[in-house]
C-alpha cells in the first residue's frame, strides 16, 4: 500500500490525476484535490466561527462561537443573555464571521464576511437551542448535566445573523 500525503487536502494515492477531469485542481505538488468550498459553505459547515462585534467607538472584538445555519442561509448562534456582546449588538448590528479554531483562530487566508445580527425572541431562541443541540452532542451533556444537578441556568438569547 502506498503512503498518505502530508497534505490533508489530497494525497497521491487516493485521487486521480488532474489531466481531463473538469472540477480537479492540482495542488503545488501536482497531485489533485477537490475544488474550495464557497465562503458561505465553510462559514455554514464550520463547528467554530469567530463572531467579531463592534463597540461604540468601533473598535472590533473576536469571540469564537457555535454555530448552526438555517435553512433559509441564516447563521444561528446561542449566548448569554447578559453578555457584552449581546450589548454591542443592541448598539451596532453590523457583525462579521470568519471560520476560526475553538481559540479563536483564524487562518490568515480565512475569508471574512460582512453581515447584520438580530437578537431573537424567546421561541427563536428555543428553536435555536434544539438545533444547536442536534449540531453539537456536547452542547445535550452539558445541558442533561445541569439539569440532573438541578443548576440554574443563565438565561441565554439567540442571535441571528444574516450574511
Amino acid at each position: 500500500m502506498g503512503r498518505r500525503s502530508r497534505h490533508p487536502h489530497c494525497s497521491r494515492f487516493n485521487f486521480p490525476a488532474a489531466r481531463g477531469r473538469p472540477g480537479l485542481r492540482t495542488c503545488d505538488t501536482g497531485v489533485a484535490r477537490l475544488p474550495r468550498m464557497s465562503d458561505i459553505d465553510a462559514i455554514r459547515r464550520a463547528t467554530y466561527i469567530s463572531l467579531t462585534t463592534f463597540r461604540k467607538d468601533g473598535t472590533p472584538v473576536a469571540t469564537p462561537v457555535w454555530q448552526v445555519p438555517r435553512a433559509d442561509g441564516a447563521v444561528l448562534v446561542v449566548t448569554p443573555a447578559d453578555s457584552w456582546k449581546v450589548k454591542r449588538i443592541r448598539n451596532n448590528d453590523a457583525v462579521t464571521v470568519a471560520v476560526c479554531t475553538v481559540r479563536g483562530r483564524t487562518a490568515p487566508d480565512a475569508a471574512v464576511l460582512s453581515g447584520t445580527a438580530r437578537l431573537l425572541d424567546e421561541a427563536g431562541t428555543a428553536d435555536a437551542q434544539k438545533l444547536l443541540g442536534k449540531k453539537y452532542v456536547s452542547s445535550r451533556i452539558g445541558n442533561g448535566f445541569l439539569k440532573i444537578l438541578r443548576v440554574r441556568k443563565k438565561p441565554n438569547i439567540g442571535i441571528e445573523i444574516t450574511l
